[in-house]
């Protein structure tokens, strides 16, 4: 017969859970317990006279602590590995589960037939190259994201953070505001010279390219008798202008003059766009005009107008197209956001060139 406490004893014996058992380390404890009762048998022949513990026994007890230690780690490892593996299984698994409507759209859809067959005019004149889109930029389509539009604040509250200490910095030293911009009137020195400059190289990318290749198609149609020799002069004295006249000039007034590093970099690189442009004029338009003078569809070669020519040199593109797919109202609010940003970019070098370099080797120098 059992008793009530023994029946309840035994109920809670049987809920308490199995411990998992290491057969390696039930072996190393039995062989210690088994040491140490031979140990004690034998009359402790490990203990000294001084009744304290030899060195070595001491150092075996702490390899055999070690050694349990590194295959609990082992063991333990492995159990949240397989369980990690398990989770990321299951986790994949639910997200290709998942509907394609449920995602959000964050870049452009692809065009349907429609739209496809409204693009045909933007292809380009002879057929081959690339074919203009309207479409979002590239940076407005990673704003979508949610870890770009952090970094994106990010970046925006160290500008005000380097704002304000630019500021209590000032009134702690100075006991006013000091609003001195001397960095950016160095950098951006020589300004109307600049301007004068980039205003020549522009009117002659304008007038010099197009009058070429105007005087160009003309040979085409017959007027010339020798249409390939005139294909040489005008080919070879469209090259001399791109050497000479954006090539060496920009470059010779930039050094001889000794621009600042950003009025340098505004014409040097205004130097290499304006080239550019001109190259993909000509080599956009001058097939379409060997196309005609092997055809003759029409009576006179297709050449661009002035106003496409215009365009395309301020257009945000270096392949030529007489159309380009454009929004029908200009989103001035846009326009203004993007001016903010070049700025908010101009002030920002300012503010890390201001407070940790020019500061920084002060301060070391002192």
């Amino acid at each position: 017969m059992e008793s009530g406490g023994d029946r309840v004893l035994r109920s809670r014996c049987q809920a308490i859970p199995k411990m998992p058992t290491f057969p390696d380390l039930d072996n190393s404890l039995d062989g210690e317990c088994n040491q140490k009762q031979h140990q004690q048998g034998n009359g402790g022949n490990h203990v000294s006279s001084n009744g304290k513990i030899e060195v070595e026994h001491v150092i075996s007890k702490k390899l055999q602590l070690k050694r349990k230690a590194e295959y609990l780690k082992s063991d333990l490892m492995h159990q949240f590995d397989s369980q990690v593996n398990d989770f990321m299984d299951s986790l994949i698994e639910e997200s290709a589960s998942l509907e394609p409507a449920l995602v959000p759209a964050v870049f452009s859809p692809p065009l349907s037939d429609k739209e496809r067959s409204k693009l045909g005019s933007f292809r380009p004149p002879h057929g081959q190259g690339k074919l203009f889109v309207s479409r979002r930029s590239l940076l407005d389509e990673l704003f979508e994201v949610n870890h770009i539009r952090t970094i994106y604040h990010m970046f925006i509250a160290l500008l005000i953070l380097f704002i304000l200490s630019t500021l209590v910095v000032d009134v702690i030293d100075e006991g006013r505001l000091v609003l001195h911009f001397d960095l950016l009137v160095y950098a951006f020195g020589q300004f109307p010279l600049v301007v004068c400059t980039w205003i020549c190289m522009f009117l002659s990318v304008l007038l010099v390219p197009y009058t070429l290749f105007r005087l160009w198609s003309q040979t085409q149609s017959g007027s010339c008798s020798h249409p390939r020799l005139c294909s040489v002069l005008f080919g070879s004295a469209f090259l001399l202008y791109q050497a000479l006249g954006v090539g060496f000039l920009p470059t010779y007034v930039v050094v001889t003059n000794s621009f600042p590093p950003a009025s340098c970099f505004i014409i040097i690189l205004e130097q290499v766009r304006l080239m550019m442009k001109a190259h993909s004029f000509v080599r956009e338009n001058v097939p379409r005009v060997l196309t005609w003078a092997k055809e003759k569809t029409s009576p006179r070669p297709v050449v661009p107008q002035v106003s496409q020519y215009i365009y395309f040199l301020f257009a945000p593109t270096l392949i030529y197209r007489d159309k380009y797919p454009r929004n029908p109202v200009i989103r001035w609010g846009y326009v203004a956001t993007k001016l903010l940003q070049v700025l908010g970019c101009l002030f920002y070098a300012y503010y890390v060139f201001v407070r940790l370099c020019i500061l920084s080797s002060t301060a070391s120098e002192c």
